[in-house]
């Protein structure tokens, strides 16, 4: 007897991203052609993180040296396998006649546990699927797979990711025995979390008392991932998001304020797996000639719960219809990672995580978008069903940065304040 002819697991309202406690429900469709004794049918929930890379090491000396492979890797259960049987009992065979049938299954997703954020790449992958299997009795089993892409809620409104974050450096650039001014620069960001979609504004005050050019200021996002094996780790890190702007002349300044670094479609920060981290860092770079640049870094969150404002703004998203904030200096073009436009958009999760914004203005609109290119999540070249899978992430549409108010401004809003209630008591 040959495969069915159709095996697939279709999973209802469309979701493509669920969260702890969420409820994952759907249909096994199977379609035979001609009956088939089988022992039954069952359908599998669970959760993997897995790191695999080799690095090549020198042994010996002279005539006995010589270049090997050494391979790492590592595992973590990350959601335990949660079976369910949806016809006979797995043990005794049975047949089922030739025709179509929808075999109905329901799974919730533990809310007392942290679930990482689902991630994909050729050194390691956090991976939740579901896998339903014909098994049958001295003969190859039929499977189907299906992946899921789960997200831990990374809240980016908690007042140490709301707070302005800054940082500075300096260095004196030296030739032979003589030395030049110093060169220095000071960041600051409008706060410490972001989300896709949205941007992050950037200040500097950059002072060149050198006697050389400072050929570009640069801004850049850059990802880190570390990968951990049994003692070892490997780390590769890449830039997701860059601008820059004009060079320093010697002797001269440059201000930017809130220069605007938009994140494109790219994964929340990883923080609660063992074998897989990732994070984010802002480098703003001054761009020096025959010299190591200067360097000021400053980590920044990315998260999926998008800004809502706060108390001290009105609110982060102005009324529909205002002109978007633009940066003077635009991102360079080529960039890998595109907005949901282009990476394809989704519908969002019909269990919405987003609380209110608990402003007068409407939320933020929160689509859906694919970072990657898919991969093939298919044990072998027998199993059936969607084995081309691709991670989708929160992606907010609408953002309109607003800008703080100045220290006057808002030296007048707490005085006004101040004066209502004392009229008030």
């Amino acid at each position: 007897m040959g495969k069915p002819k159709i095996f697939v697991i279709t999973l209802a309202g469309n979701n493509p991203v669920y969260f702890a406690g969420s409820n994952i429900d759907g249909n096994v469709t199977l379609e035979l052609s001609e009956p088939k004794k089988m022992q039954g049918i069952s359908i599998v929930l669970a959760g993997l993180a897995y790191v695999h890379w080799t690095e090549q090491r020198t042994t010996g000396s002279g005539d006995n040296q010589r270049t090997e492979t050494v391979h790492y890797s590592d595992s973590e259960t990350i959601l335990n396998p949660v079976s369910i049987q949806l016809w006979g009992n797995g043990k005794d065979s049975q047949e089922l006649a030739a025709g179509r049938y929808e075999f109905p299954f329901k799974f919730q997703l533990p809310s007392n546990l942290v679930l990482p954020t689902s991630y994909e790449s050729h050194t390691g992958y956090i991976r939740y699927a579901l896998s339903s299997t014909i098994s049958r009795s001295w003969k190859f089993n039929h499977t189907t797979k299906r992946a899921i892409t789960v997200n831990e809620i990374v809240d980016i409104n908690t007042p140490q990711l709301a707070t302005q974050l800054s940082s500075s450096n300096e260095k004196t650039l030296c030739c032979l025995c003589c030395a030049s001014g110093p060169i220095s620069l000071s960041v600051t960001t409008d706060r410490g979390g972001y989300c896709s979609g949205e941007s992050i504004a950037i200040s500097t005050e950059a002072e060149n008392h050198s006697n050389r050019r400072v050929t570009a200021v640069r801004a850049s996002l850059k990802r880190i991932v570390v990968y951990y094996a049994r003692g070892h780790s490997r780390a590769f890190t890449n830039v997701v998001q860059r601008i820059e702007g004009p060079g320093i002349e010697a002797g001269g300044t440059s201000n930017w304020s809130n220069e605007l670094l938009p994140i494109p479609a790219t994964v929340p920060c990883i923080g609660s797996c063992r074998i897989l981290k990732l994070s984010y860092v802002l480098n703003v770079t001054l761009a020096l000639p025959r010299a190591i640049d200067l360097h000021v870094t400053i980590p920044v969150t990315i998260g999926n719960v998008p800004f809502r404002g706060g108390e001290s703004a009105a609110s982060s998203y102005p009324p529909v219809g205002g002109p978007p904030a633009q940066s003077s200096y635009p991102p360079p073009t080529g960039n890998p990672y595109p907005p949901p436009a282009a990476g394809g958009a989704y519908l969002p999760p019909a269990e919405n995580p987003y609380p209110p914004p608990g402003t007068a203005y409407p939320p933020p609109i929160v689509n859906y978008s694919a970072a990657y290119p898919p991969v093939n999540i298919g044990d072998d070249n027998y199993t059936m069903g969607e084995t081309q899978y691709a991670p989708v992430y929160g992606f907010v549409t609408d953002y309109r940065f607003a800008p703080p108010p100045s220290y006057s401004e808002a030296v007048a809003k707490v005085q006004g304040g101040e004066e209502v209630k004392e009229g008030q008591s």
